[in-house]
């Protein structure tokens, strides 16, 4: 049935907000997915760039919900860093006699913050698959007065995703840096002849 021209507008409003919110869920998934991938670089040579990219393909396939337990386990830590190489470092499948270089980048946190912030993601997260699989049955759009409500919502819930993006980018930062470091090292020279000083 048609609505009052307030009704279609706020409607409308409301239309849009659920895909900015959906957007802004898109784009939380894909920095923690591409924060887990780069998080850790296991390279032997001339494989390791194949083997990235299995890692990053396989971490991408992955829920929202998978992510971020991967997420809290691998990039943020709850647990002290530890005083020798994490377990991933040993891997039974490289030989013994070929270089295997090993990096992982990971934020320590305390138990109560690591906790808190868990919490807060797992709730957005169950947000998100609301949102995308049943907010439309929950909201009144008959109503002005019903539109607005759910645009108050649906604004409040996009500002929460926003600043958890925004929580996020000092660590993307660091990422990035340490990446582009250890690509430095990599192609440095001097580097392998610190490693090797037999063969300099």
């Amino acid at each position: 049935m048609p609505f009052p021209p307030e009704v279609e507008s706020a409607r409308a409003q409301v239309f849009q907000q659920v895909g900015r919110n959906v957007l802004r869920f898109q784009r939380l998934e894909l920095i923690m997915k591409s924060m887990v991938a780069s998080s850790r670089i296991s390279t032997t040579g001339g494989e390791s760039p194949k083997a990235h990219e299995r890692r990053t393909e396989a971490i991408h396939k992955k829920t929202l919900g998978l992510i971020s337990g991967q997420f809290f386990d691998e990039v943020i830590s709850n647990q002290p860093p530890c005083d020798g190489p994490p377990a991933f470092f040993e891997d039974p499948t490289i030989p013994k006699n070929r270089v295997h270089i090993a990096s992982a980048f990971v934020v320590h946190f305390q138990p109560e913050e690591h906790a808190r912030w868990k919490v807060r993601v797992k709730s957005l997260i169950e947000e998100r698959n609301a949102l995308v699989h049943t907010s439309l049955l929950h909201i009144e759009l008959e109503t002005f007065s019903g539109c607005q409500k759910a645009l108050a919502a649906l604004e409040e819930q996009g500002a929460r995703v926003s600043a958890e993006i925004d929580h996020l980018k000092p660590i993307v930062k660091s990422l990035e840096e340490s990446k582009a470091s250890l690509r430095e090292h990599l192609a440095d020279d001097a580097f392998w002849k610190h490693l090797f000083p037999s063969k300099a």
